[in-house]
């Protein structure tokens, strides 16, 4: 109850109160108290012993609204700190400020933790959760299950690429069974096994790879991480159309990792089925100091081919030309 609406209810019983006690009797009562002798109205009797309640409960109520008044001030006063705290924060700054109310104090220390991943003393599940996001920032794996998050929750969500990152195996059963890309995440995993992934896990998945997936897959064939026979390596080059740039490339990425008779034999067949391959097939013969069949291939092509013309010229004057670097 408000104290003025209080001390006009108070006020108005008292004068009710007096006026009833006195109707009712205006008769005089005497009270001896220590030798003295008090003669008063009936009504002053019953009145006084409900004003002197009537006064301490004003000075009780009076107390109490004063010490509220000085915690709101202290409200008011920690709520404009804690607006400038949260502003320094963002700039960059390193703010102090000094709190009255302990809410206002707590509420700091966890704002601050939240924007500098510091550690607060004695908040087990605030560390514990600074902890995990502190491993998945490191691309690390983590036990979410007890905190119950949706699967669109991005925690989830990168927990889920960092164990794609972190475990092939697990990227490969990710997309065993799938015969198209569902989300982000299976482009990762297939990214992911096209890089680190074996020979026969790759070609199992139903997925659809381009030509630069395909073209990056013979680079790894090229440094040794990844094996693939003379079967495996005709299969890969024929599961999609490349340009002659990239059947270039391949052919330079391939001549010392299968023997001359298979490559050239795998290249020749292609060449006959796609004119793109044909100066592939071009280079292989001068790499393999083939340059009969070279000539002969020249003479029989539509297309000018300066760069391997030069070549021939180069071996009858017995000049040592760079086939990498002339052929491009």
């Amino acid at each position: 109850m408000r104290i003025k609406l209080f001390i006009f209810a108070g006020l108005l019983y008292l004068v009710l109160l007096g006026a009833f006690v006195y109707h009712v009797s205006n008769a005089e009562f005497s009270l001896m108290l220590g030798g003295y002798e008090f003669a008063l109205p009936v009504m002053v009797w019953v009145v006084l012993p409900v004003l002197v309640l009537f006064v301490c409960a004003i000075l009780h109520m009076s107390f109490y609204t004063f010490l509220r008044y000085l915690k709101t001030k202290d409200f008011y006063s920690d709520a404009r700190k804690f607006q400038n705290f949260a502003l320094d924060l963002l700039l960059e700054k390193n703010p102090k400020p000094h709190f009255k109310i302990k809410e206002f104090q707590n509420a700091a220390e966890l704002v601050k933790s939240l924007k500098t991943f510091e550690k607060i003393p004695n908040n087990d599940k605030l560390n514990e959760v600074l902890d995990i996001l502190s491993e998945l920032k490191e691309q690390k794996s983590v036990n979410l299950k007890k905190f119950k998050l949706n699967q669109e929750n991005p925690l989830v969500q990168l927990n889920e690429k960092n164990t794609i990152l972190n475990d092939i195996n697990y990227a490969f059963l990710r997309l065993k069974n799938k015969k198209e890309f569902q989300n982000e995440l299976d482009f990762v995993a297939f990214e992911e096994l096209l890089k680190l992934g074996t020979f026969k896990q790759i070609q199992s998945l139903s997925l659809h790879k381009n030509a630069q997936q395909i073209t990056d897959l013979f680079k790894r064939f090229e440094q040794g991480s990844l094996q693939m026979n003379n079967q495996e390596f005709e299969s890969l080059l024929n599961e999609a159309v490349l340009s002659e740039k990239q059947y270039l490339d391949i052919a330079k990425l391939s001549t010392k990792k299968l023997d001359p008779d298979s490559l050239i034999a795998i290249f020749k067949k292609l060449k006959e089925q796609n004119s793109d391959v044909l100066k592939a097939y071009l280079f292989i013969l001068a790499e393999f100091g083939l340059f009969d069949e070279l000539r002969l291939e020249l003479k029989m092509s539509s297309k000018e081919y300066e760069e391997f013309n030069i070549i021939l010229l180069a071996r009858e004057y017995h000049k040592k030309v760079d086939f990498n670097t002339l052929v491009q």
